[in-house]
């Protein structure tokens, strides 16, 4: 009984990456909020993330979408049903885009300046109190 206790733990905790870590700026944001912060602070259109396309580039930028948004609260599932993608593909982008960061020295500046951008103007995208909310 004690080992399956020791096993469910194990699963149950969940290793986070340090490009997790990295990414973390704004736990909760909501999916289209963020969305419209990356293709804003990069230029990228919407069907550069939502194409079918396997092209290198466009898998590397719905991947830098999934590692973001997953870091800051969006469920793999949620990333999924907004991506039009399943949420195993979403998996393998999260380890593919971590693979290709430990790698690639471009690909880190890219999210490095993505990142930069987003902390920067977060407060742009929060949504304003209304003076009804405040008022009570």
């Amino acid at each position: 009984m004690r080992q399956r206790k020791e096993v469910i733990l194990k699963v149950k905790e969940r290793e986070v990456s340090e490009y997790e870590d990295m990414c973390l700026f704004w736990r909760g944001v909501p999916f289209e909020v963020l969305l419209q912060m990356v293709l804003d602070s990069t230029g990228w259109d919407r069907e550069s993330i939502f194409s079918k396309s396997r092209k290198d580039e466009k898998v590397f930028r719905r991947g830098i979408l999934d590692l973001i948004a997953t870091s800051n609260g969006v469920t793999i599932y949620q990333c999924a049903k907004e991506t039009g993608r399943d949420h195993t593909t979403v998996i393998h982008s999260l380890r593919s885009i971590e693979n290709r960061l430990d790698t690639d020295f471009h690909a880190r500046n890219v999210l490095r300046e993505i990142l930069s951008y987003l902390r920067e103007n977060k407060e742009f995208y929060q949504k304003p109190k209304s003076v009804n909310e405040g008022s009570m």
